[in-house]
């Protein structure tokens, strides 16, 4: 494929036997494709990254979908 993790995310359309992993380490990449993701009724989703990056990368996603919503 040739697109955005994100975009793909969306043709791909994850369902209940797909897990998604994102192991860019890039947030650009990684944080909206984690967004995606959310939203399927993928059985897995997950990102490598330390705990540091992971507090960091909640904290972001948290913030995008508070934006969201307002």
């Amino acid at each position: 494929m040739d697109e955005w993790p994100d975009e793909a995310l969306v043709k791909l359309a994850p369902d209940t036997r797909t897990a998604v992993v994102t192991l860019t380490h890039d947030p650009k990449l990684d944080d909206p494709a984690l967004e995606e993701a959310l939203k399927t009724d993928a059985f897995y989703i997950a990102s490598l990254g330390s705990r540091k990056t992971h507090s960091k990368r909640l904290e972001r996603l948290r913030k995008r979908v508070l934006m969201r919503i307002r």
